[in-house]
């Protein structure tokens, strides 16, 4: 699934990078962005099919700490001339990784349920949240994530993205007075015909 930000951007709602190889998807995430012209924005999650999970090699227990760790990699080919990275799920020597993203940090958001624990993991690694599509009250999450975010001393604001959302002009005007910076609406899986005249009421109905 995509979202955006602003016009022309492209991101991710949400992939799961720990089923891929981190130096295959680093590379084809900064290619994306130079592209691009640096309009990337990457919407990660853990993974909640255990059995995937582990048919990929990954400890469901310890999905968490594999996510970091791709980041963390991916971060350092992004970053660096000559990248490597020892972590227990990842580890390579000196690479080299062309073409670097255009953007100097790709937004990171993490895409998981509204608990204590996915706000932790957010703010030590990330730049914001996506919620789940079974979310729609989240002024509590949202204030303790904006909490969390001052507590652990991060700058700014973190960016959170809503995508349980209905297109009613007042919810979306109160998600933005709590602090969510992004509503997402879904696509009909339909000829594109159909798609326009779904866009075109959703446009009438938030009176764009």
């Amino acid at each position: 699934a995509t979202r955006c930000r602003s016009a022309g951007c492209t991101a991710t709602a949400v992939a799961w990078p720990v089923e891929s190889d981190p130096i295959t998807l680093a590379k084809a995430i900064a290619t994306l962005d130079h592209l691009s012209g640096g309009r990337v924005q990457l919407g990660v999650g853990f993974g909640w099919n255990t059995d995937e999970l582990e048919d990929h090699h990954v400890p469901p227990g310890k999905r968490r700490t594999v996510l970091r760790e791709y980041l963390e990699a991916m971060r350092s080919l992004w970053t660096q001339e000559e990248a490597s990275y020892a972590g227990e799920f990842v580890s390579f020597g000196a690479s080299w990784a062309y073409p670097k993203p255009v953007q100097p940090h790709i937004p990171v958001l993490g895409g998981a349920g509204g608990t204590e624990k996915t706000f932790a993991w957010i703010v030590a690694n990330a730049d914001g949240w996506i919620t789940t599509p079974y979310e729609t009250d989240i002024d509590e999450p949202v204030a303790m994530l904006r909490r969390m975010w001052v507590d652990a001393g991060r700058a700014g604001e973190p960016q959170i993205v809503s995508i349980g959302t209905k297109p009613d002009p007042a919810k979306i005007a109160h998600l933005e007075q709590i602090g969510v910076t992004e509503v997402a609406f879904g696509l009909p899986d339909k000829q594109p015909d159909e798609v326009r005249a779904y866009l075109d009421r959703l446009v009438g109905r938030l009176g764009l």
